[in-house]
């Protein structure tokens, strides 16, 4: 069985001189969404803490096939598949203002 999954976003004030607070930024790593990385830790930082971005996209490609070696019908081992997976992904921040 084959997964895609993608996500983006990109975060913006109603108004030009609205300011967003960190706490609303995106933030991306952690085994959700880019694996790899520590919880938050895909991104711009400001003295080595991560301070999100506006803007963001992430992919995400998985297959799960049955165990290598049959198990019995109705056997504990059904209960198991492989999985592999590989992730990606960006997060920075854009500006629209002129």
């Amino acid at each position: 069985t084959f997964q895609l999954g993608a996500q983006a976003g990109f975060l913006r004030g109603i108004t030009n001189d609205m300011q967003i607070s960190i706490a609303d930024n995106f933030y991306l790593g952690g085994p959700m969404n880019v694996r790899g990385f520590a919880m938050r830790g895909c991104g711009p930082r400001n003295e080595g803490n991560a301070i999100g971005g506006n803007t963001f996209w992430a992919l995400a490609l998985h297959l799960y096939t049955p165990l290598p070696f049959r198990p019995g019908k109705n056997s504990f081992g059904e209960l198991f598949r492989l999985h592999g997976f590989i992730n990606g992904g960006n997060l920075g921040n854009i500006s629209l203002q002129k």
